[in-house]
């Protein structure tokens, strides 16, 4: 007994040696090839859950723009501005009828905090003096004729700054500046532990500092100090970005719980627990595996969908053409692209509001849904626009469609105003030429548009 105790020393040291070796193989070989796996997934959630928000970004710019140049229809679309111009009324009689004009409009208007329009050089109407310092130092000279939206965060109340040139015969008269509250906006979006705000070209530079680790996921380019991960993604119609960040604590909660439970199983088991220690973590990790592929279906889906029609976004069309790009004109052969525009929906909002506009759009996206097939696949284009993408027909039988589509709107109308399409067809050969079958099919709705102008008022 006593001369094997030290075989017995030396077999307990060569058995924890073996045990702790098959501990760091079965490190290396799964757990950090599944750590990796894993990380990517959750970083790809992470992206897409972003770009979703970023989605509701772009609808609150594209109402609130829509909104802002509302504000000077009455004065360039109704004739006082162009009276002027023709020596029919003097510019004392525009200032006047411009200033009721503009504080009736930036009354009605929702989450609009202040504005002022400037006319013939001069200040003619402000709502909220306060800010007109503020709203003057905002206008940019780059290129006036264009309409300038700016996120404005370094005080109390966020702000979305828009800036829409008065023009007649293409020359400048004046600009109406405005401020629309935001704070609802950012509250909604700095959830579920993400941390957002925008950010200019210049800021976006310093938060890509030195020490930090870049990886890409996708089109994103994320980077990681060690405490926080994020990245940038740019905001339509502005020349800033949303900046997306959170916790690494947060962002790898779960995997690093995950992870750290099987290596104390690891560490704690001999032979057959070992062996069903592995199956344990195997099967976690694949349930993981399979819960994180759910949810990046999910969060796809979302960030690929219009939220007021259900269609697919206009997001979804760069998607569908990367798909298709390898395919040969044979195979092209059948695919149909249609342009269709709600007939008078700007009519509709200011007759009837925009909850009545977006009501009235719902419902064109449901008939074309319930008419067209399965393998179509309609994408909203603009406001009022959709571009259709048929499969397995010719554009005699896509035409036939949306005259369909047309009897079906006019047949049982839920609402109290005619609601109807103008469309326009062509054949889609291949997918290098979809900017210019885009083209073709709009001027063809164009000239729908004339010709059953008075069938469909």
């Amino acid at each position: 007994m006593v001369k094997s105790s030290p075989f017995i020393k030396k077999f307990k040291v060569w058995t924890w040696m073996v045990f702790i070796l098959i501990v760091i193989i079965s490190f290396v070989t799964l757990f950090q090839p599944y750590r990796t796996t894993l990380e990517k997934m959750i970083l790809e959630n992470f992206v897409l859950t972003s770009e979703a928000s970023v989605k509701t970004i772009d609808q609150f710019i594209l109402r609130s723009q829509e909104n802002a140049k509302n504000l000077s229809h009455a004065l360039v679309q109704h004739g006082p501005l162009d009276d002027y111009l023709n020596g029919r009324m003097t510019s004392e009689d525009v200032r006047q009828l411009s200033a009721v004009s503009f504080l009736r409009e930036t009354a009605n208007q929702p989450h609009l905090t202040a504005g002022v329009r400037l006319l013939f050089g001069q200040v003619n109407a402000t709502l909220g003096k306060e800010y007109l310092p503020a709203l003057l130092s905002q206008i940019q000279t780059d290129d006036p004729h264009e309409l300038q939206s700016i996120f404005l965060t370094g005080r109390d109340t966020p702000v979305l700054f828009i800036a829409v040139p008065l023009t007649a015969n293409n020359q400048i008269y004046g600009y109406d500046l405005v401020l629309y509250d935001i704070s609802s906006l950012t509250k909604s979006l700095n959830r579920d532990s993400l941390a957002f705000a925008f950010v200019d070209r210049f800021q976006e530079k310093q938060l890509f500092g030195a020490g930090a680790k870049q990886r890409q996921i996708g089109n994103a380019v994320l980077y990681d100090n060690g405490w926080y991960t994020g990245f940038c993604l740019p905001i339509d119609g502005t020349s800033q970005s949303l900046h997306v960040s959170t916790s690494n604590a947060v962002l790898y909660d779960r995997l690093d719980d995950i992870l750290h439970l099987n290596l104390l199983g690891f560490a704690l088991a001999v032979g057959i627990v070992l062996f069903l220690t592995n199956r344990f973590i195997v099967y976690h990790i694949r349930h993981l595996a399979g819960h994180a592929e759910k949810t990046k279906a999910v969060y796809m889906d979302i960030a690929n969908r219009d939220q007021l029609t259900g269609t697919f976004s206009r997001r979804y069309l760069e998607q569908w053409k990367h798909a298709n790009e390898a395919l040969s004109l044979l195979d092209m052969t059948h695919y149909v692209l249609a342009m269709v525009d709600v007939n008078d929906l700007k009519v509709i909002n200011d007759t009837f509001g925009h909850k009545a506009g977006d009501s009235a759009l719902k419902y064109v996206a449901d008939t074309m849904s319930r008419m067209l097939r399965t393998g179509d696949v309609i994408i909203r284009y603009g406001g009022d626009e959709f571009l259709v993408l048929l499969t397995a027909c010719t554009s005699e039988e896509a035409d036939h469609i949306f005259i369909r589509v047309n009897q079906a709107l006019k047949a049982d109308p839920p609402f109290d105003f005619p609601l109807s399409v103008s469309f326009g067809t062509a054949l889609l050969s291949h997918v290098e030429q979809m900017d210019m079958v885009i083209h073709k099919a709009d001027e063809k709705m164009y000239a729908w548009k004339q010709k059953h102008r008075m069938a469909y008022a």
